[in-house]
């Protein structure tokens, strides 16, 4: 999963993501890393990541609501629900992912404890 190494929002999610990831299958980069960079090269990702976070998965890459859904998949708990989010249109899932995209930056405390995270295994630099 690639995210926007500099909103603490997403990194906080990604924390989240490598703690409750019940099949231990989903790796974290920060999408301006050097290895981030490589693999929006490779994949050829256009979606902005500062409005996204992606999800590479069997060679093809996800974005906006869809990584969110697949993501919950692999997700322990209450999560697990999220894949309902299928029965709605994409165009309406979309729109309220991107809403909340706008507001990250402004939803979480600007504290970070990434670092705590960066020797984490799944954690790619």
């Amino acid at each position: 999963m690639l995210f926007d190494g500099d909103c603490i929002f997403c990194n906080k999610w990604a924390i989240y993501i490598l703690k409750n990831d019940r099949s231990k299958s989903i790796y974290v980069c920060s999408s301006d890393s050097g290895k981030g960079k490589e693999l929006i090269s490779f994949y050829n990702v256009k979606t902005d990541i500062e409005k996204s976070i992606i999800l590479i998965m069997n060679k093809k890459y996800y974005s906006h609501s869809t990584a969110v859904i697949k993501i919950a998949l692999h997700m322990k708990g209450v999560y697990l629900f999220l894949f309902l989010g299928y029965l709605i249109p994409k165009f309406l899932r979309d729109y309220i992912n991107n809403l909340i995209a706008k507001r990250r930056r402004g939803i979480i405390d600007n504290i970070c404890d990434l670092n705590n995270f960066k020797n984490h295994s799944r954690f790619i630099h």
